[in-house]
């Protein structure tokens, strides 16, 4: 059996992502101080677009997930887009880094 965790993502950051075509991604998710044990590395990391693009994207092995204090200020909610405005204060969030496939 293959365990997979599909993430999330927003078109704009995609399509700024896809352009670079980087060797490794790191997604932002907000963790309430717990870890992120959804997969052990090497497991298949996907993403998937917002409603009403409602498809996989992309992905990557997953390599490992930090739960990091993060904090930006002026930030009001989550940093969901590629052009969010100055992000209040989340207090913890997991990054999760995978590599593309």
């Amino acid at each position: 059996m293959v365990t997979m965790f599909v993430a999330i993502t927003d078109r704009s950051w995609f399509y700024l992502l896809s352009a670079a075509q980087p060797d490794e991604v790191n997604f932002w998710q907000p963790s309430g101080g717990k870890a992120f044990r959804a997969l052990m590395p090497g497991e298949l990391f996907l993403f998937k677009l917002h409603s009403p693009n409602d498809y996989i994207v992309g992905g990557g092995v997953f390599s490992h997930a930090s739960n990091v204090p993060y904090r930006w200020p002026g930030m009001r909610s989550a940093p969901r887009t590629a052009s969010s405005a100055s992000p209040t204060c989340v207090t913890a969030s997991h990054i999760i880094v995978a590599t593309r496939i």
